[in-house]
This record gives structure tokens, sequence and C-alpha cells, in this order.
């Protein structure tokens, strides 16, 4: 689809970031920019707005010239005098993860780093472009509990109710935890661990398992560092992108057509494929790759062997290009009829509903953390919040 279908059936602004990433990505020119903004009326706040929406501020401004052509017509200033803040934070992150990874080596617990600053390495050859704000390790849930200790010993705080009576219940119910820092000048650092890909009733294995036996180490700043192989990271990235976010925003497409382009002859793309159908994941991979293919005429090496839902992908083309973008509340309303509508068939809608509908009547973290109840009479909990269920479901229902 080239930019002016993109601006005539959309919006010119939508189609003038789409330019812009084409630019990043080496398929367009500063001379196509100019062009279309010559030919068409643009409003420069608007385009801002849709950067931050789309979450593309380090990405585009990483372009210099473009930076300029912005700022000469009064928008971007700002961004352009905050894209060293961000690469500075990059670096800040950098530098802790290759201590915290010195930690876990003497711990003896392995883990996993990947998206965040490896992933800009791995799409840009450098540690700023891709703006991140935090850690992401993966780890095995049997080292949860060493790990939480390390880092609470080395002054994290947890961000989020850890239930310390019970462990396991919180390892079954929950698949990841948050802890942050505050470094010199009030600024925080967070860390995300995480022990399993997915809720379970998204039908991926509810454990690491499978990304421990694809990994890599890399060296930064000769350091060793371990990482996912290329075709585990882009994986993990259709995980996150697709199934937890939905293609909701274009940074998420940009990174896999990055990936693709960059790395198209070293993924094994028959063992993605394999994975996508062995998860039931076949229209939601296959929208995220035609999003790739129609947005920047990226496609893979090997073409996939499934069927492409027409209708779905064109409806989740037409949320990715208009504004407002789909909330990242993953329990709102529009998250999951979009999560539905990019289920394979009826019996992964019927899981995926039968998840959320746990969800409302399971134990969450705040509720042990607002009622503070021995072990032996843990089953209170399930009774007290089907109660409190069926209490909000008479009061939604009576319109009160």
């Amino acid at each position: 689809m080239d930019a002016g279908q993109i601006g005539k059936q959309y919006c010119p602004e939508i189609a003038l970031i789409v330019i812009l990433l084409r630019i990043k990505l080496g398929i367009a020119s500063r001379e196509d920019f100019i062009r279309f903004r010559e030919e068409n009326t643009i409003d420069n706040d608007f385009v801002l707005t849709l950067i931050k929406s789309h979450e593309l501020g380090s990405v585009i401004f990483s372009l210099k010239d473009i930076r300029d052509l912005l700022s000469d017509k009064g928008a971007g200033k700002d961004d352009t005098n905050s894209f060293e803040l961000r690469a500075r934070n990059n670096l800040l992150i950098l530098a802790e993860l290759i201590r915290i990874n010195e930690k876990f080596r003497v711990l003896g617990v392995p883990v996993i780093f990947y998206k965040g600053v490896l992933l800009s390495y791995l799409l840009f050859d450098d540690f700023t472009t891709r703006a991140t704000s935090d850690l992401d390790i993966l780890i095995k849930s049997t080292d949860f509990l060493k790990i939480r200790s390390s880092l609470l010993a080395d002054g994290y705080e947890e961000v989020y109710f850890y239930p310390e009576n019970y462990p396991a219940y919180y390892l079954a119910h929950t698949r990841e935890s948050s802890y942050r820092k505050k470094f010199p000048g009030g600024h925080y650092l967070y860390i995300e661990l995480q022990w399993a890909p997915l809720p379970e009733y998204f039908g991926i294995p509810y454990n690491n398992g499978y990304f421990f036996d694809h990994m890599q180490d890399i060296k930064v700043g000769g350091t060793k560092i371990s990482t996912l192989n290329i075709t585990q990271h882009m994986l993990l990235l259709m995980i996150h992108h697709g199934i937890s976010d939905i293609w909701r925003n274009l940074k998420h497409v940009f990174d896999l057509a990055v990936l693709i382009s960059r790395h198209n002859e070293s993924i094994n793309w028959q063992e993605l494929y394999n994975k996508g159908i062995e998860w039931h994941k076949e229209v939601n991979f296959s929208c995220g790759l035609n999003l790739v293919y129609v947005l920047f005429g990226v496609s893979p090496l090997k073409p996939a062997p499934w069927k492409a839902n027409t209708q779905t992908n064109q409806r989740v083309m037409e949320s990715l290009l208009s504004f407002p973008l789909i909330g990242k509340n993953k329990k709102n309303r529009e998250n999951i009829k979009r999560q539905l509508l990019l289920c394979d068939n009826s019996k992964e809608r019927i899981s995926l509903e039968k998840g959320y509908l746990k969800i409302a009547l399971w134990p969450s973290m705040i509720d042990l953390e607002n009622i503070k109840l021995p072990a032996k009479l843990f089953p209170l909990y399930f009774i007290t919040k089907r109660l409190r269920f069926l209490f909000k479901g008479k009061k939604t229902s009576a319109g009160i």
C-alpha cells in the first residue's frame, strides 16, 4: 500500500509516519517525505500525537535530517531535545543489565535478557534507537524466590504485592513480577521477571522451557549476556506484540519489519510456522506478517502455509491506522474483542473466555493484599471473590 492510498483511506498524518518508518528501514527517502508533505495538508501537532501514541519517538527522531525538517515546521522541537535523554536512559539500562547479569551469574541462576536495549542492538546495531523503560528477563519459575531475594537485597523494591504465604499460588496464578530501583536524579529503573510467555488460557505452554532450550550468548562490552536465538526472539515478539498487545501500534509492526529485513536468512521459518500451528496462533501470526508486508513490503524468506483471514487482517489494519488506538488496559472490552477476533477457532475463543472468567472468579493479588488470611483458611478467598463478583454483577444488571 503506497503512502497516497494510506493518506486517502485514513489520514495524511499517519501516512507521513509510515513514510518516516520506511525511511528508517531504507525503502523510502527524505525526498519522499518532503514531496508528500508538500502535496498534502499536514497537522504537525497531530503528527506528534500519533508518534507518541505509536511509541515511535526514539525511532523517528533518530533520523537527524527528519528531526530538522519537523522542527522547521514548529513540530518536534521538544521531542528532538528529549531524544538525547531517552538515549542516555537506554545506556543507563544497559549498564544495569551488565551489572545484574553478573549478579545472577554469581548466584548460579540462568536468565535470558530479551527485548529492550538488546532488541535495539539486534535491529539497529546500537543500544539507543529503540526506547525502553525496563529490563525484560525470562526466568524459570523454580528460580523465582532466589532471584526475588537477590533483587530485594540489591535495593530493588516490589512494584506490586507479593503474597509471601502463598508462593505456589502466586507462581501459578500470575506470570510476571515487577521491581524498581531509584537511581541518582530520581530516575526509576524497572525490572520485569517473566516465568511464562502468557497466561495459560492463551494456549501456549505455561513455562519458559522452550525458550531456555533456544538461547544464545552475545558479547556486550566484553561481557557474555544470554539472550534468545533470532527465531525464538521473533516468536516471543509475535507473542507479546500480537497475542498480548493485539498489534495495537506501529512500533510493534515495525519491530518485526526490521527484524525480518535484517535477519530473514537466519530465521528458521519452518520452526516458527510449526509453533504457530502447535499453539493455534495461525490467524494472529499471519495477521502480523500481513501488516509487515502491506505497510513495509517485507516478507518472510519462506512463504507461510497458513490461509490468510482477509476480513480479520482488514479490521486490524483499520484499527492500527486510525485514531485513537485501542487502550493498553488488557481487560477493556475493545482489547478482549480484538483478542477473540484473532483466535483461530471457536474452541480457542471459548478457552480465552474461560480464562477471563477465571480472572474474575479466582482471588487476585489485590484480594490477598487487602484481606489477610492464614494459609489454612485460603479457600475462603474463593468464596469471598465469588460473592463480590455476583454482587457486582447484580449492580451492573440493575443499572446502579
